[in-house]
């Protein structure tokens, strides 16, 4: 499994406006490089505490705290990187998405070899592709780092990649689409067709 960052290189949450904000900036520049591949998404508006304790009541246990931290910036971000939304408090633990994504989950689980992930009902869905089988799963149960616990990526039922925490993971987000933003500016395949 490829990691992000080492468990000594963990980030504790950081500042959420700064790093949303380099991501808006970032998506900006991508929709005005390749408006009809990148549309510019925005993240929605920050979650209230009455929104955050729905979506624990419906998960039946509390967010991670550096998740939760994340929704009270961002209550959810369509298509926050290519194609992947954050989900909002209003899809945690709901119908739509989330349980198409669990469905998924599960069937995805049958063909892994034993061990290969940590059991389905500790693995919380926090982003989910709208075209394709990616997943962003929190290991509920899994270790503390920096004051969260893990985010694996699920690319075609197979781990991709695994950060330490979610901190982590929204970094991540901003350095592939830095890295989107240079390939297409640069017209590297496949952006040498735009």
């Amino acid at each position: 499994m490829s990691t992000m960052n080492d468990a000594a290189g963990a980030t504790a949450a950081p500042n959420w406006r700064a790093l949303l904000g380099e991501i808006g900036l970032t998506r900006m520049r991508l929709d005005e490089a390749a408006p009809q591949v990148y549309p510019l998404t925005i993240p929605h508006k920050g979650a209230t505490s009455d929104q955050l304790a729905g979506a624990e009541g419906r998960l039946r246990h509390a967010l991670d705290p550096i998740h939760r931290e994340l929704l009270t910036y961002a209550n959810g971000w369509s298509a926050m990187f290519v194609d992947t939304d954050l989900l909002s408090t209003e899809q945690l633990g709901a119908d739509g998405l989330w349980e198409q994504t669990r469905d998924l989950l599960k069937d995805l689980e049958e063909d892994w070899p034993p061990g290969y992930l940590p059991p389905v009902d500790q693995l919380e869905i926090i982003g989910a592709s709208t075209v394709t089988s990616d997943l962003f799963l929190l290991w509920t149960a899994g270790p503390v780092t920096g004051g969260g616990r893990p985010v694996l990526w699920l690319g075609a039922g197979q781990i991709v990649q695994q950060w330490a925490n979610v901190a982590d993971f929204m970094w991540s987000v901003l350095a592939y689409t830095r890295k989107t933003l240079d390939d297409v500016l640069a017209k590297r395949p496949p952006f040498d067709r735009l």
